[in-house]
């Protein structure tokens, strides 16, 4: 069964006096400072990206992957269950972006909160396909089935860069008459993917001759064009189900972000015998699957005849949270194909001579899901022997080793080598 995805919050320290209210200044904010009226407790939330727990040095990001602005969300009801009520609605814009922020607020005791995060994210696409403002209270509000039109809201994905990537996260919990502090992990509600290509015609076995190579364009197929905002987690009664690196065998996790953060610390070799894939989440109805292609006006060359290896990286694309199961797979498990276009001569040859367009294509190896902050680092060197080797990281770094290649026949045409 999918539920929408209520994480209870993390670390929730009662009978703690917390600091006052931060000034106003440096950020700014919607909602203003102020006295809070008396009777009421403190409510301070650390709110940050799994890179900032798994250690990943801030300055190599770009500030896309962070936090340009942050919208807390906070609904109120009592224990009697009456309607819930927007508390506190509060947009900060960051001066500059950053990986965590702290925010306090006086809320009334003895009821139940529900917080949503939403970052960088003015407005989505609401289930009857009218356009969600973030900003109004209405978005956030329970309908009578309990869930509320961000629940279902949904990022449409055109071609182009994102500016900034959108994230989001829902914690709910009781408040009771002390001060509580609550650390809530907010998650990229997207994708990435880094490609890096290489010329090793020049280090070839056999008699071929080293060639230049243009990239023209490159594919990543099924993408779906939309995701939630919001996480859709399959949920049992034992929790959330995450297939491990076996990819047979499955255990059970009581809380998804938690397990995110442990996966984004495996940052060294060893640990990709640990490796474990979330593959039980939900979809929008209305998505639709294709290629995600980058392509060039101005291919850009790699020169076959150089003293090094010819190296091109392309810059990050960002694509949605995607989940084809076309294969049967009861676990989940998905499978994605990489295509590369090129354009090839032998190197050095005289610019009268023509180019052969190549095509290359074969399965991501080992790349079975594609859940929200994935991000996926993809090697392909070109030579007689194509080689390709896929990093899949939440944001933090795991090697995962090839498990096919595919070889060229004596006419250039190519082999899937069994």
């Amino acid at each position: 069964m999918i539920e929408r995805v209520n994480i209870y919050c993390l670390g929730l320290l009662c009978a703690v006096m917390l600091a006052a209210l931060p000034s106003c200044g440096g950020r700014t904010y919607e909602e203003p400072c102020g006295s809070p009226e008396p009777g009421y407790v403190t409510m301070a939330i650390d709110a940050l990206t799994l890179d900032a727990v798994a250690g990943d040095d801030a300055g190599e990001l770009p500030d896309a992957e962070k936090i340009n602005n942050l919208r807390v969300i906070i609904l109120s009801r009592n224990i009697e269950g009456s309607e819930w009520t927007v508390e506190h609605n509060d947009y900060i814009a960051y001066d500059g972006a950053v990986m965590h922020d702290r925010k306090e607020y006086k809320v009334a005791p003895n009821a139940f909160k529900r917080v949503y995060l939403i970052a960088n994210c003015r407005s989505a696409v609401a289930a009857d396909g009218s356009v969600l403002d973030m900003s109004q209270p209405a978005a956030y509000l329970p309908a009578s089935d309990g869930s509320a039109p961000v629940d279902d809201a949904a990022l449409g994905f055109t071609e182009g860069e994102m500016e900034m990537l959108p994230m989001s996260a829902l914690y709910e919990t009781y408040v009771y008459e002390n001060d509580v502090h609550s650390r809530c992990y907010i998650v990229r509600a997207v994708n990435k993917l880094t490609l890096t290509v290489k010329n090793r015609t020049a280090a070839s076995d056999g008699d071929e001759e080293a060639r230049d190579i243009r990239l023209v364009d490159w594919t990543v197929s099924d993408i779906a064009d939309r995701s939630f905002l919001m996480p859709h987690v399959g949920m049992t009664g034992s929790g959330c189900r995450v297939v491990d690196t076996d990819l047979v065998n499955t255990v059970y996790v009581s809380d998804w972000t938690e397990w995110l953060v442990d996966e984004a610390k495996k940052r060294e070799r060893g640990d990709v015998a640990r490796y474990q894939w979330l593959t039980d989440y939900a979809m929008p109805s209305s998505v639709t699957y294709g290629g995600k292609t980058c392509s060039y006006s101005e291919p850009p060359l790699l020169a076959g005849n150089s003293a090094s290896e010819a190296v091109y990286t392309a810059s990050p694309v960002y694509f949605a949270e995607s989940r084809d199961v076309d294969n049967g797979s009861a676990l989940g498990l998905q499978s994605y194909t990489l295509t590369l276009h090129t354009e090839e001569r032998v190197a050095g040859a005289d610019d009268s001579e023509a180019w052969t367009a190549r095509e290359y294509k074969a399965e991501l190896p080992q790349l079975v899901s594609l859940f929200r902050n994935t991000h996926v680092v993809v090697d392909v060197a070109v030579g007689r022997l194509l080689d390709v080797t896929v990093e899949e990281q939440p944001y933090a770094w795991v090697e995962l080793k090839p498990v096919f290649g595919l070889d060229r026949d004596e006419n250039g045409e190519i082999i899937v080598r069994k």
